[in-house]
């Protein structure tokens, strides 16, 4: 009944990075900095010559980020500020499974 059966594992990284400098009227400047680290996994059934089904099993991802402000208020005093965030979510056979099924020809 098993014709072929494959494991499949995949994954990427992710860098971005931005800076903004406003006008003088605002006197303001950011600086974001985000990290991103992905992985999946599941499984392909190759039941024929014409047909397959796949499911993926696993997704899991972690998102890190850090923003910076800095800038110059009316008043001429200064002002600097962070903002950091993370980020945790998973995926597949838990929640949200689902299948594709292909006709190869």
């Amino acid at each position: 009944m098993v014709k072929k059966l494959y494991v499949f594992a995949g994954g990427g990284l992710k860098y971005n990075y931005s800076e903004t400098k406003y006008p003088e009227q605002l006197n303001q400047d950011t600086e974001a900095n985000n990290y991103s680290i992905a992985a999946d996994g599941g499984v392909a059934w190759f039941f024929s010559k014409r047909f397959a089904i796949e499911s993926s099993l696993l997704t899991a991802s972690a998102n890190y980020g850090v923003s910076k402000r800095s800038g110059v208020n009316t008043d001429n005093s200064t002002y600097k500020s962070t903002y950091t965030s993370f980020n945790l979510s998973s995926g597949g056979i838990f929640n949200n499974l689902g299948f594709k099924i292909y006709l190869l020809f």
